[in-house]
């Protein structure tokens, strides 16, 4: 019974479950890192990732050792202060277990998970003041399930649903929390609206998805056309009438992929 119980623990924990709302609940990763004795403990035994070798371009990559055999242990790559820039864990030459890396501040910036040297389970990212800049699953190296990115006032930019590493569902929201009227996106087919980095209020282009993926005959650096944006049940509705919200200053909008900070300087 302990056995099954614990199992079910577990289940929770990888997966997620969902609140009383029906909202799925990504799972709280248990970082023993977050723990300054333990991370100390584990950077004094950790090899720096330049005195390890591997093959680029190879997937999944195996971590050789100084001795030239498959490298296990735990890897780090640290700044120029001294300050750790991330950990993660081989076994057998192939990264697997958490990996984490820090800001420079010492602030977390990312907690993700890899198995046999592929990128398996759930990932969080989080700016720098500690709010959460997107989260979502990777199976065998691909996006797979729900994705989420925020913006940098805690509001939802957009919710993604992923099966293979291919888009099959989108749904983005502007700033002020209303939802973004012009992008659908169902079945692995439709439109995505991105608006201006620098405002986050006009409309930068768009782009439109053919099974999963970006159908670059379709795709177009142009500004949605008015005649699409304007409602056609609201006689004096426009462009500018519909993207009247405030910006917030944030960095970025889109589908993020998960960025490669484990083979990058910090």
């Amino acid at each position: 019974m302990k056995f099954l119980l614990l199992a079910l623990v577990l289940f929770g924990l990888l997966f997620g479950c969902a609140d009383d709302d029906g909202e799925e609940v990504f799972p709280e990763i248990e970082n023993p890192l977050d723990s300054a004795e333990l991370r100390e403990d584990v950077l004094a035994k950790a090899l720096e990732l330049s005195s390890l070798s591997h093959v680029e371009g190879e997937e999944p990559f195996t971590y050789t050792g100084p001795d030239g055999q498959p490298y296990s242990g735990w890897v780090k790559k640290t700044y120029p202060s001294g300050k750790v820039g991330f950990l993660f864990e081989c076994k057998n030459g192939m990264r697997d277990g958490l990996h984490t890396a820090w800001f420079k501040s010492g602030a977390k910036m990312v907690e993700r998970t890899w198995k046999a040297g592929l990128s398996d389970g759930p990932f969080i990212a989080w700016r720098e003041d500690g709010q959460i800049d997107y989260r979502g699953y990777n199976k065998a190296n691909f996006l797979d399930g729900k994705f989420e990115e925020f913006y940098s006032g805690g509001r939802k930019k957009s919710e993604f649903q992923y099966e293979g590493g291919k888009l099959r569902e989108a749904l983005r929201w502007k700033p002020d929390g209303t939802a973004c009227p012009y992008t659908n996106l169902k079945d692995g087919a439709g439109m995505i609206v991105y608006y201006n980095d620098d405002d986050n209020i006009s409309i930068d282009y768009n782009e439109t998805y053919a099974n999963g993926e970006i159908d670059y005959g379709g795709s177009t650096d142009e500004v949605v056309p008015e005649s699409v944006l304007t409602d056609p049940s609201d006689p004096d509705s426009s462009v500018d009438a519909n993207l009247s919200v405030e910006p917030d200053g944030n960095e970025s909008t889109g589908v993020k992929i998960e960025p490669e900070v484990n083979s990058t300087a910090p």
